[in-house]
């Protein structure tokens, strides 16, 4: 859908989201907030993405004809907007045509918003539990109640929608996958979770001031973020200095199956122990084997991660030149390799992606798997 169009349906939303001003009207939505999903330079949806996207209730398009018309070529195939919405006052009745139980309201939602589009079929809206769990399971990788805990939505978003700002995401289209973007403090954040452990300040009262802040980070906090240099920079400069300054970082929940194809971080620790560039299953495979890495400090700490999963983040931080990959993990090979060993593949990872087209130049490539 073109912007100029979404825009006039943006503000058709954030009117109805105005239950204060006009509480004559039938029935209220309150808007969260709104993502624009970017898919890449370059990249597009094809109809396998739709298919995929409505499951058993993908349908065709007749315009006047018996030649069925893709949804593709209806809907479209370059970016989107995802609106998150909630219904004050759900109203239900029985669907006999669909057999099921529709929210009414949501039904005369995407009435009006379809009857304002160039293009009616291009807006689609959820009209029962099932199908909105179902799409933000397709969209997310979990149900909405589970996404806005694991992705912190509720610091993005206000608790009540105060303007039309909209918050710019990118459709992973490999993994079928929307990650929100997110500030490169926020990414150092996520490191500085799994790296606290290692330090002792001598003076404990300054240690437990601060550990609050290095587990639980604020990105915003400029006071935070200058503690959190000055600890990365002690342990993790050369990473930290190899990271181009044009990086887009963004976040989403991933199952484990992708993460196994993620490439270990080309590092010379890692070279001396097991192959370089080497996948998370690849060298999980190679850590199984007994006589491989044999009392090697790798093996150990892997086995030691193996019987604290529990008690650690699941969070991979990874960069790419691109969208499409590939990935090489930049902070968590050892946490990879852990859950790839004890985890399932449906299991759901917190994974940051760092992108720049500058991860492949010649200086800062002696990391990167790319």
């Amino acid at each position: 859908m073109p912007d100029d169009d979404f825009a006039t349906l943006h503000r058709t939303m954030a009117a109805l989201s105005d239950v204060v001003n006009y509480p004559e009207a039938n029935y209220h939505v309150r808007m969260h907030g709104v993502f624009r999903v970017n898919l890449g330079m370059e990249h597009h949806i094809d109809e396998s993405w739709y298919q995929e996207f409505y499951g058993d209730t993908y349908y065709g398009l007749y315009f006047g004809t018996s030649d069925k018309v893709d949804m593709v070529q209806v809907k479209g195939d370059g970016a989107f907007h995802v609106v998150v919405v909630e219904d004050l006052c759900p109203k239900y009745a029985y669907d006999l045509k669909r057999n099921m139980v529709l929210n009414t309201n949501m039904f005369a939602l995407k009435n009006l918003l379809r009857e304002q589009s160039s293009q009616w079929y291009q807006v689609h809206t959820t009209q029962t539990q099932q199908e909105s769990d179902a799409d933000f399971k397709f969209l997310f990788g979990e149900t909405r109640r589970n996404i806005f805990q694991s992705l912190q939505l509720d610091k993005i978003w206000p608790s009540e929608y105060e303007n039309l700002r909209v918050d710019n995401s990118l459709s992973m289209l490999p993994w079928r996958r929307i990650f929100v973007a997110v500030d490169a403090m926020e990414a150092l954040g996520a490191m500085m979770q799994s790296e606290w452990y290692r330090f002792e300040l001598d003076v404990p009262e300054l240690h437990a001031e601060l550990t609050p802040g290095m587990l639980d980070p604020d990105p915003t906090s400029s006071q935070e973020n200058i503690h959190r240099a000055a600890f990365l920079g002690s342990n993790r400069l050369p990473l930290l200095a190899h990271l181009p300054t044009d990086s887009l970082w963004y976040k989403g929940r991933l199952e484990l199956k992708r993460v196994k194809e993620f490439r270990i971080l080309k590092e010379n620790s890692w070279g001396q122990q097991l192959p370089p560039c080497s996948t998370v299953v690849g060298e999980a495979a190679i850590i199984l084997q007994d006589t491989a890495t044999s009392e090697s400090s790798l093996r150990e700490h892997v086995r030691q991660l193996q019987h604290r999963v529990d008690h650690f983040n699941h969070t991979v931080i990874v960069v790419g030149a691109s969208v499409l990959g590939p990935f090489t993990i930049w902070d968590g090979n050892h946490r990879a390799i852990a859950l790839a060993l004890t985890q399932p593949d449906s299991h759901l990872l917190l994974v940051y992606v760092g992108i720049s087209s500058k991860f492949t130049s010649p200086s800062r490539g002696s990391f990167y798997c790319l």
